[in-house]
């Protein structure tokens, strides 16, 4: 059970960093207005893009672990449908982190003065792979609640 336990946890940081960047991006955190109150410049695209990276080969070491786990390791209450949730949740998370660094990388190709938002059909990928990614969350936390 702790190696299960073990890569929900390190899923659920590389969750909390897609959530930093998608926050820096696209609303407006705490730690934005933090940054913008001691005059510190947001983070650049391309800095978030290699964050993004990172978080990317960390979710495929998890995915790794969450492969190498056998039956000893499953062997609690619906540890199968929890193994096989967070096997579907971690595609959804893979996902929306690719369709994230998409976004990432197009914000720095664009020119200088765009005639028009070219990166819609990007953002439609990425809150369609967010949406699903909430869904998978619901059905996985559901099945950990009831443990």
């Amino acid at each position: 059970m702790s190696k299960l336990l073990a890569v929900l946890y390190e899923v659920a940081e590389v969750r909390a960093g897609c959530q930093h960047v998608h926050d820096e991006r696209f609303g407006i955190s705490p730690r934005s207005i933090v940054k913008a109150m001691l005059g510190r410049p947001p983070g650049t695209s391309a800095a978030q893009c290699e964050e993004l990276e990172r978080l990317r080969t960390r979710l495929e070491q998890g995915t790794r672990r969450l492969d190498a786990l056998d039956a000893e390791d499953l062997a609690i209450r619906c540890g199968h449908e929890i193994h096989e949730a967070l096997r579907d949740y971690v595609q959804a998370l893979d996902r929306s982190l690719i369709a994230l660094e998409q976004l990432c990388r197009h914000e720095q190709t664009r020119p200088a003065a765009p005639a028009g938002d070219d990166s819609a059909p990007l953002k439609v990928v990425y809150d369609d792979a967010l949406q699903q990614q909430k869904r998978l969350a619901a059905r996985l936390n559901a099945l950990i609640a009831g443990l």
